[in-house]
């Protein structure tokens, strides 16, 4: 299996809080992940259902 190595920057953010969220004092952070160099490409996130 080909194998390409390089850097990457994380920038996290805070997410938007719901009533119920709000309440049980649990946040949520979005991770953006970029790559750069040989392999230029956004990892792009899954959240799960709201």
């Amino acid at each position: 299996m080909p194998r390409i190595s390089g850097e990457f920057s994380v920038k996290m953010a805070p997410e938007t809080m719901s009533a119920v969220a709000a309440a049980s004092g649990i946040g949520r952070m979005s991770l953006d992940k970029q790559y750069h160099g040989a392999l230029a490409a956004p990892l792009l996130k899954r959240a799960a259902p709201r």
